[in-house]
């Protein structure tokens, strides 16, 4: 024996989904329609030029951009516009917003430098990097290799113990004791080799 059920429309499944789809379908013209309208004035208020009536563009012509004033050219400068730091590495670990320690494969990126060691250290705070063992270091096409390297990473101030290097612009290389880093752009090589 079948009981009756409490609700008067009983449908089954296929008749549930056909119905939620016919459903949002409605809805999903409604809001169309909607947004088609409130965006059709101020279509017609962008493209009139200022302190004049607004005719509808024709169907088919693309709107024109005009430029602005308001854009600015130059970023501003700080903390919030530091390019974003990568690490890579077979272990990984660190604390939050104070230090990050990459050991194997270790491999740091930011901007236009990347470095290569078997060992990095990360200090956050004062944004100090210590590679060990392995390193190599190519910045803006400039390769730098040798045993340890010590490098502020937002001016490129530090030191490089006894590494090779070439150069990109004149392709020159050699080696040196030690090379400190004043900044991106310039370094004092101490002991060094140099040839074309």
């Amino acid at each position: 024996m079948h009981r009756a059920s409490p609700s008067p429309f009983i449908l089954s499944p296929v008749c549930r989904a056909v119905f939620r789809l016919v459903s949002l379908a409605a809805l999903g013209m409604a809001y169309g329609t909607l947004v088609q309208a409130q965006a059709q004035p101020a279509l017609e208020q962008s493209a009139a030029p200022s302190g004049t009536a607004a005719e509808s563009p024709a169907p088919g012509t693309p709107l024109v951009l005009k430029p602005s004033p308001m854009l600015g050219e130059k970023i501003p400068e700080g903390d919030a516009n530091l390019p974003p730091t990568f690490v890579f590495g077979d272990s990984i670990s660190g604390r939050t917003d104070l230090d990050t320690v990459i050991d194997g494969h270790a491999e740091l990126r930011r901007g236009a430098a990347s470095i290569h060691a078997d060992r990095i250290e990360f200090y956050q705070p004062d944004d100090t990097m210590k590679a060990r063992g392995s390193v190599r270091i190519n910045s803006q096409g400039n390769q730098f290799r040798g045993p340890e390297l010590t490098l502020k990473l937002d001016t490129f101030e530090g030191y490089f113990a006894q590494p090779s290097y070439r150069f990109l612009t004149n392709g020159g290389n050699g080696q040196a004791q030690r090379i400190d880093f004043i900044n991106d752009k310039r370094l004092v090589a101490h002991d060094a080799t140099f040839t074309t």
